[in-house]
C-alpha cells in the first residue's frame, strides 16, 4: 500500500473535517489511494522542491508506523500511456532509491523477475473472471550511478522533436523498468451505471449490433458483458484469442466464422431467432487482422453473423480501426460509438454518431462527441425518440 500511496499522478486537498480529498484524471487511482489510507497508508500533502538543478515533487505519507510520518521525493515519473499500459515512479525514501511501477499483466509479466509465478498469474484470473479490473505493482532498487545516466537520457528524451516523443520515452523506459519485484496485485470494480443492462437489453431488441471494444483483460470484459445482459445463458461464445501470427489469426478467425454460421443457422431454424452467437477478440490477434485484406473480411463476416462481439486489450487507435472497418466494408450502415474515457476518443470521432458520456473519467469524450449523455441508460430514449423524430423531420423536410 505505501506503493499505491507512492506511484500516483493524483492530487490531493484538505476537506472541511481535516481529512484528505484525492482528486485525478484515472478514478482508479483515486480508489487507490482511498485503499491505502483505510489501511493506515495516507497521502496527506505534495510540494514542488529543488533537487539537482530541477524540480522533483515532494510526498508527505503518514504510517502506522511508531515514528508515524514518512517524507519521499519524486525523483522521476514516467506516465501511464495506452500504449505502455504502465506507469513508473522513480523516488527516494530514508536514502534509498527505488522505481515503482504499476500496470497491466499483460506487460508486468515480462518485466518482472521470478517473484510474479505461475500461482499469482493464476489469482489475477480469478479476479478477471469476477468480472474485476486487475493492476500488477512491482518494485525495485536503482543505484544512484545509474540514475544520474538514466535521468539525463530522460531530459534528452523529453525534448527535441514532438512527433517521436513517446518512442524515445519509452525507449528510455525499458532501460529502468525491468528484472522487478513484485510487491502485490490489485482487483477493483468497475461498477456499472443504474439501467445498463436494461438498456443494453432494449437495444439489442432493436436489432442493434453492440461490439464492447475495451482494454480490459478477455476474462474481466466476458463477466461485465454477462452482468450487463449482453451474453445471456444459451449463447454460445466464439474467440479469436491469443494469436502469435497472422496465419494463427486468420484460421481462428475461419473456425471462430464456420461455429458461428452453424449455430446462427440452427437458431434460425429453430426458434426463429436471428443470431445467438457471441464472438470475442483481443487485440493481439486484432493486431494482425490490421494490415490483411482477408482477414479484415473475415473479421467483418464474423461481426455479422454474431449478435455481440466482445473486443479486449484494445488500444485507443484499435478501438477506431474496428468502426472504420464497420463503415469501409459497408457503406450502407450506420455506426454509433459511445465512450466516457479519453481512450474511446478515437472510436467516437471515428464513427457516424459519437455520444460520450459524463462521468468519473474525464471530459475528454464528452468535448470530442456528437451528443453528451450523463447516463448510459439515456441511449435509449436519445434512439427510440429524439433519433426517430429527427429523422421523420430531415425525411419530411427532404420530400
Amino acid at each position: 500500500f505505501m506503493c499505491l500511496a507512492a506511484c500516483h499522478s493524483a492530487q490531493v486537498d484538505v476537506g472541511e473535517d481535516g481529512e484528505p480529498l484525492y482528486s485525478g484524471s484515472s478514478p482508479d487511482e483515486v480508489a487507490f489511494l482511498d485503499a491505502a489510507r483505510a489501511v493506515g497508508m495516507v497521502f496527506r500533502a505534495q510540494r514542488l522542491t529543488p533537487r539537482d538543478g530541477s524540480a522533483a515533487v515532494q510526498m508527505t505519507i503518514e504510517t502506522p508506523a511508531p515514528d508515524g510520518q514518512k517524507t519521499l521525493t519524486i525523483v522521476a515519473q514516467i506516465p501511464f500511456t495506452s500504449d505502455r499500459k504502465r506507469m513508473s515512479v522513480v523516488c527516494e525514501i530514508e536514502g534509498e532509491l527505488m522505481c515503482i511501477t504499476k500496470g497491466a499483466d499483460s506487460v508486468m509479466q515480462s518485466l518482472c523477475d521470478s517473484s510474479l509465478t505461475e500461482k499469482s498469474m493464476k489469482r489475477i484470473d480469478d479476479y478477471a473472471r469476477l468480472g474485476l479490473r486487475t493492476l500488477v505493482v512491482a518494485w525495485k532498487a536503482v543505484p544512484r550511478q545509474f540514475l544520474a545516466v538514466w535521468k539525463r537520457d530522460l531530459e534528452a528524451a523529453k525534448g527535441g522533436n514532438a512527433d517521436d516523443r513517446p518512442e524515445r520515452l519509452a525507449a528510455v523506459a525499458v532501460q529502468l523498468e525491468h528484472d522487478l519485484r513484485l510487491t502485490g496485485i490489485s482487483a477493483i470494480e468497475d461498477r456499472l451505471q443504474d439501467g445498463v443492462p436494461l438498456a443494453m437489453a432494449t437495444l439489442k431488441a432493436m436489432g442493434i449490433r453492440i461490439w464492447v471494444l475495451t482494454g480490459d483483460k478477455v476474462e474481466t470484459a466476458v463477466e461485465i458483458a454477462r452482468a450487463c445482459q449482453l451474453l445471456t445463458e444459451g449463447m454460445a461464445i466464439v474467440r479469436a484469442t491469443n494469436a502469435t501470427s497472422l496465419a494463427q489469426a486468420k484460421e481462428q478467425l475461419r473456425e471462430a466464422l464456420r461455429t458461428a454460421q452453424v449455430f446462427a443457422g440452427k437458431a434460425c431454424a429453430g426458434s426463429g431467432d436471428e443470431a445467438t452467437v457471441a464472438f470475442v477478440l483481443d487485440g493481439g490477434t486484432m493486431k494482425y487482422v490490421t494490415d490483411d485484406e482477408e482477414a479484415q473480411e473475415l473479421l467483418f463476416q464474423l461481426g455479422l453473423a454474431s449478435k455481440v462481439c466482445v473486443c479486449c486489450r484494445l488500444a485507443p487507435q484499435q478501438k477506431r480501426r474496428l468502426v472504420e472497418l464497420v463503415r469501409e466494408r459497408d457503406k450502407s450502415r450506420i455506426t454509433l460509438a459511445i465512450g466516457d474515457g479519453a481512450n474511446d476518443v478515437p472510436m467516437i470521432q471515428g464513427a457516424h454518431v459519437g455520444i460520450g458520456v459524463r462521468g468519473k473519467e474525464g471530459n475528454q469524450s464528452v468535448q470530442a462527441s456528437d451528443v453528451a449523455l450523463s447516463q448510459f441508460r439515456f441511449l435509449v430514449p436519445l434512439l427510440l425518440c429524439h433519433g426517430r423524430r429527427a429523422y421523420r423531420r430531415v425525411a419530411v423536410f427532404l420530400c
